[in-house]
Order: C-alpha cells, then sequence, then structure tokens
C-alpha cells in the first residue's frame, strides 16, 4: 500500500513539473524582443521584408553628430538571436551605426512569411542576410559574426565580397575534428561550467524556446555537417579570427591550423 502511494506522488511530481517547465517554456517564448532597460540604452528594434523573409533587427544608431558612420552587421551564434549580441553592440556603438538582424527561424525572425518552416541551410541564410542588407538600404558593411555566425559569413563573404568591408570572426565553428553530436554537445557543456560567472544561458534559453526544440537540434546538425575550412581560403576581404586560449568547442590548436 504504501509503495503504490509513493509511486503516485511521484508520477504526480512528475506531471506537475512538466507541465511548470511547459508553461515557462512558452511563457520564454513570448518574451518581448527589446526589454525597457535595452531601450534605455539606445537600442531599438525594426522589421523589414527581405523577399520571402520577415526579419527583425535590432539597431543601435551610433555616435551622434556623424552624419555616416560605418555601419556594422553584427551575425549571432547557434539557435541564439541578436538579443545575444547587445553588449557587444553597446559597446561598438561608440563608434559605429550597429545592426544586429535575427536570421529567419531565429528570435523573432519568422523562416517565410510567417510561418515556420525547415531550418535553412547556411548557403540560404547567407543569401537571406543579403536580401536583409538590400531591404535595409546598405552596400556595404563590416561584419563580426560569433560561432555559427561565423560559418554564415565565411559562405556571405565568398558569395557577396562586394558587401563585405572586413570580417571579424569570434570562435568560428566547427572544428573538423569533432564533427558528432556528442562530441559537440559534450564540449558545450564543458564550455558552459566555464563560463558560470558570466553565464549567457538565461538569455539563451529564450531564445531556444522561440526557435524549438526540432529547429535547435536540426541547426545544430546543420552547424556540424557544415565544412567552414572548405570556405576560408575563398575569403578574399581582410579577415581577423579572435579565439579563446581555453575554448572547448575549437581548441586553438585547431583553429590555428
Amino acid at each position: 500500500m504504501l509503495n503504490r502511494a509513493l509511486c503516485a506522488a511521484a508520477a504526480v511530481a512528475a506531471c506537475a513539473s512538466a507541465a511548470y517547465c511547459a508553461f515557462r517554456w512558452r511563457q520564454l517564448a513570448r518574451a518581448p524582443a527589446i526589454d525597457e532597460v535595452s531601450r534605455r540604452s539606445g537600442i531599438r528594434g525594426f522589421s523589414v521584408q527581405a523577399g520571402p523573409f520577415a526579419m527583425f533587427s535590432r539597431l543601435h544608431p551610433g555616435p551622434e553628430g556623424t552624419a555616416d558612420p560605418v555601419p556594422v552587421v553584427l551575425a549571432h551564434g547557434l539557435v541564439v538571436s541578436s538579443r545575444y549580441m547587445e553588449p557587444l553592440m553597446l559597446v561598438l556603438a561608440r563608434w559605429y551605426r550597429v545592426y544586429a538582424p535575427d536570421l529567419p527561424g531565429f528570435g523573432e525572425s519568422r523562416p517565410r512569411c510567417g510561418r515556420r518552416s525547415a531550418t535553412l541551410s547556411v548557403e540560404a541564410l547567407a543569401y537571406a542576410l543579403k536580401r536583409w542588407m538590400d531591404a535595409c538600404g546598405l552596400t556595404r558593411a563590416i561584419f563580426i559574426g560569433n560561432s555559427f555566425g561565423c560559418q554564415i559569413l565565411a559562405e556571405f563573404a565568398t558569395r557577396f565580397p562586394e558587401a563585405t568591408l572586413c570580417l571579424v570572426m569570434q570562435g568560428p565553428t566547427v572544428d573538423a575534428h569533432a564533427r558528432s553530436l556528442r562530441q559537440q554537445l559534450w564540449r558545450a557543456w564543458v564550455n558552459g561550467r566555464r563560463e558560470q560567472a558570466r553565464s549567457p544561458a538565461a538569455l539563451a534559453r529564450i531564445d531556444y524556446a522561440k526557435a524549438g526544440l526540432r529547429r535547435a537540434v536540426a541547426a545544430i546538425r546543420l552547424a556540424i555537417a557544415d565544412r567552414i575550412e572548405d570556405r576560408l581560403p575563398h575569403v578574399a576581404v581582410p579577415t581577423l579570427i579572435v579565439y579563446g586560449s581555453h575554448d572547448p568547442l575549437v581548441p586553438v590548436a585547431r583553429q590555428s591550423g
């Protein structure tokens, strides 16, 4: 009798926990695109129709008194959105006008005319970025990418060198010697442990909820399969690669090699 009661209590607790997690997940997915703190810091949001893609972006107009500062475009990493790039945007806005688009399928940008469809390839995301530039009236820009964003920018720079003033790649992925989901998940866990003091996990949870688990898994598999090392020799614009000396995702020896 006692065992049945304990099992029933455990089942009720598990159901309650699952229900709470589902509630929190939906709550995170409804988080506002830009919060009041970001607005007060000068960041604003806008949307454009870039071909078939309805794309949301963040913008900081940059320093006052500058007629036309060089635009900088930030490309976010895997599954996360431009929300993740706000701290960098605020630093760069001292000198530049800074844009940070949500790529189709992530953050506030829908993959195709408001409908959820298949996760776009690296090539399709690069073309979406060019369509976004055209819709914003941008002809050339400095591009800064983080993680998976570097893979997209490598494709973009080879396809559209005339639109690329220069590139900065922060921790370009993926390590060609660790192309498995198991290896990447383990390295991501190690990286998360090292970042605990200043963890971006709270922001990442919002963006994962907005993208959805199916798209998140598809994007991870896409990133692992993509071979950035085949594109880099064809990038003809000035490029700076920045990496961490203790980065477990792509170790220094791999990045410099």
